[in-house]
């Protein structure tokens, strides 16, 4: 009988562990983790050591016929789930996708890297210990990005006209 998989959206050979992605992870900590930076609290609590971040690598082949060059695509953050967190010691997963790494210059690396950062949010229990949260994006995090790294995903003019809808054009 098959052993059922404990962590299926990571558990395949695709995923590996990549020493350049943590090391551009930890540039990007270091730059934008400062205070005031978009990255702070996550920032500090890494350095802090009360969360565990695991840097992966998605070798995947890229299916061009049917997928689509966007933020999804591209890499992901994800919570560890409570056992998958006590067995390895991780709280979050960022993969990023090789076939884009590789064809990505040091800076679209980093934008791709600081995106996913901004899904990871922490909040603190009534002890003050850091609990991870993974947070949906708003405009904000992509205009953010935006103006530090220029577009990665889309036209300039797409993140224009995403800043500037109001709420009640939304819908």
């Amino acid at each position: 009988m098959a052993q059922p998989r404990l962590f299926p959206e990571i558990e395949s050979a695709d995923f590996i562990r990549d020493d350049a992605i943590a090391g551009v992870g930890k540039d990007v900590l270091s730059t934008h983790g400062k205070i005031g930076g978009p990255v702070f609290e996550v920032a500090k609590a890494i350095r802090d050591g009360e969360v565990n971040v695991l840097w992966l690598r998605n070798d995947k082949p890229f299916d061009e016929l049917n997928e689509d060059l966007n933020h999804d695509t591209a890499g992901k953050c994800i919570k560890a789930p409570g056992v998958w967190h006590d067995v390895t010691g991780y709280d979050v997963a960022i993969w990023i996708r090789g076939y884009w790494w590789d064809k990505w210059d040091p800076r679209i690396r980093e934008a791709a890297i600081l995106h996913e950062l901004l899904h990871v949010e922490i909040k603190r229990t009534k002890d003050l210990a850091a609990k991870v949260a993974i947070r949906k994006h708003d405009v904000e995090d992509f205009v953010a990005v935006a103006k530090l790294y220029g577009p990665i995903f889309g036209d300039a003019a797409s993140y224009v006209r995403a800043a500037t809808v109001k709420p009640a054009d939304q819908g």
